[in-house]
């Protein structure tokens, strides 16, 4: 599920708390001798992580865009 995520949407600092813990999972899922408890609590860590990720505000300029024609265009009258 993580490598399907594209990190340029999440706020960096939430991605930046993902990274590790899924790289932990990733270890853990990987070693031959995990017990049942670590292998519970990656999945819970990492669940968590994906869960606290925070997509970038998209920011609405259409106001300002209004706001600055209008303004020039009462500059262009003075």
């Amino acid at each position: 599920e993580v490598k399907a995520l594209d990190s340029d949407i999440y706020i960096p600092s939430t991605w930046d708390e993902l990274v590790p813990v899924y790289n932990n999972a990733l270890q853990v899922y990987e070693r031959g001798r995990s017990t049942q408890d670590e292998v519970d609590q990656a999945a819970e860590d990492l669940r968590k992580a994906i869960d606290n990720l925070r997509e970038i505000p998209v920011v609405d300029k259409r106001a300002l865009e209004t706001a600055v024609r209008a303004s020039f265009e009462q500059i262009g009258r003075a």
